[in-house]
């Protein structure tokens, strides 16, 4: 599986906008040509940034306005649901999620 990147747009170091998605260098033009006029500073003034996304869920899981999706090698399969190997409000299940571990104990289903 190809490792996921997002590009930064950001103007003094600061982020204005991440896109998650790849993109061609006309479009990063017109996308830093509608920030600049926004922002109201110079094309220039806009730096763009790719970055590695961290390796976390969300590099095998994507949210659409379809739902949730699993990155598969060409396609996107929609998942059908969610299980859970803890019990719910248990101590483990509790501290899964407090130190950010939870997605371990995840199952997807497609």
């Amino acid at each position: 599986m190809k490792a996921r990147t997002k590009i930064l747009f950001k103007i003094n170091n600061e982020v204005i906008l991440e896109e998650s998605r790849d993109l061609y260098l006309n479009q990063i033009d017109e996308l830093k040509n509608l920030i600049a006029k926004e922002c109201d500073c110079t094309f220039d003034e806009v730096e763009v940034e790719r970055v590695e996304m961290e390796n976390d869920i969300s590099e095998d899981i994507d949210v659409s306005n379809k739902g949730m999706h699993f990155w598969k090698s060409i396609y996107m399969q929609p998942i059908q649901g969610v299980y859970c190997i803890l019990d719910e409000g248990s101590d483990e299940h509790l501290d899964a999620i407090n130190n950010g571990t939870i997605e371990e104990y995840l199952s997807f289903f497609i």
